[in-house]
């Protein structure tokens, strides 16, 4: 499976997957707390894959969020997002004020990295929208080992030049309606341009960060994550554990 595909199907229906799980109550807590948590892809019993505080190892910037699976090789997933319901922020704010963040590939990362931007959207019809874009850092210029940021504003309307941001946005519709029904059929392959398919008043519910890699060979994580900043505001991303 080519790198621009591997989403559409196993990430989409791990977290999918993570709605079933929870049943529909888990839509009357913020989604950010129903979706950040780690995945068991393989299916071995273990969450091989965490978001946790981990000391930065670059630069002296304290303490860290670190996407790690403890040197394992593995197809297990993470996923870490911040409620944004009470900022009634749109798309049209994050594309004029700014969607990044820092991060940091470690010296036993095996994984595209730094993998995935994840978004919560007010649905296109009802409902809400998961919608998804990775990123495999190919610019020879970003050194392992360094602090790097990625600019996601520009990829939200297809306008990022930077190398490794060629992917295509993906949407996952998650919904009462539809959530018992969640797998990888629901997926919806979208362009570069996510306002191609979205009005620039739809609200932003949940921003956050994704990674792994369900649907490839296992591969070992060790990426770190400073700075998630939405439309100005930084904010720290929760733990998995």
């Amino acid at each position: 499976m080519s790198r621009r595909s591997f989403l559409q199907t196993g990430v989409g229906a791990t977290l999918g997957g993570a709605a079933v799980g929870k049943g529909t109550d888990g839509f009357n807590q913020p989604v950010s707390a129903a979706l950040s948590r780690s995945f068991d892809v393989d299916g071995d019993g273990t969450d091989n894959v965490q978001f946790t505080r981990a000391v930065d190892p670059g630069d002296g910037r304290g303490r860290v969020l670190q996407a790690t699976s403890q040197k394992t090789a593995t197809r297990d997933y993470a996923a870490a997002l911040q409620n944004l319901a009470f900022a009634k922020l749109t798309l049209a704010d994050l594309v004029d004020d700014g969607l990044s963040y820092d991060y940091y590939v470690g010296e036993h990362n095996t994984s595209m990295a730094p993998n995935e931007v994840c978004l919560v959207l007010t649905g296109r019809g009802s409902g809400m929208d998961l919608v998804f874009r990775t990123k495999d850092d190919e610019d020879e210029d970003n050194e392992r080992e360094e602090w790097h940021t990625r600019d996601v504003a520009p990829e939200l309307t297809g306008e990022s030049d930077r190398p490794g941001s060629d992917q295509p946005w993906k949407r996952l519709n998650v919904t009462h309606r539809n959530v018992t029904a969640m797998d990888e059929s629901n997926i919806e392959h979208l362009e570069e341009d996510l306002l191609a398919h979205f009005d620039d008043d739809t609200r932003v519910r949940a921003a956050g960060l994704g990674h792994g890699t369900p649907t490839m060979e296992p591969s070992v994580i060790d990426t770190y994550y400073d700075a998630f900043t939405v439309a100005g505001r930084e904010y720290d991303l929760p733990e998995t554990k």
